[in-house]
């Protein structure tokens, strides 16, 4: 549980391995236990990936999930890990500071394009 928790905060692949983890000690343990651990990863990745995580994310930030994807890509493919865990926090820091900077400019009367 400790681990799953831990690997929760790897956005796409840690959901994955605490799956894999969960499933072969479900297996481990008998074959209808495995099943039941198969059913249940499924179904809780269904409600999560589907439903509460979407909802949350346009809540909380209002990311289009192409940009956090590939923010996902970028920053894991330079960061590792590391970078693929702080690439969400790292996005919306950036959206937010370019929101209020185009809010001061446009306080300020600053106007850009033509």
């Amino acid at each position: 549980g400790v681990l799953t928790g831990l690997l929760a905060f790897l956005p796409n692949i840690g959901a994955i391995v605490s799956g894999a983890l969960i499933i072969l000690v479900g297996f481990s343990a008998g074959a209808d236990v495995g099943l039941y651990a198969v059913f249940v990863y499924f179904v809780v990745q269904m409600v999560d990936g589907y439903l509460i995580v979407p909802m949350v994310a346009k809540r909380a930030v209002d990311l289009a999930p192409a940009l956090v994807l590939g923010a996902q890509i970028l920053f894991g493919a330079l960061f590792g890990i590391l970078g693929l865990a702080l690439a969400d926090p790292i996005i919306a820091m950036i959206k937010v500071t370019l929101e209020r900077q185009s809010a001061r400019n446009e306080a300020r009367g600053i106007r850009e394009g033509p």
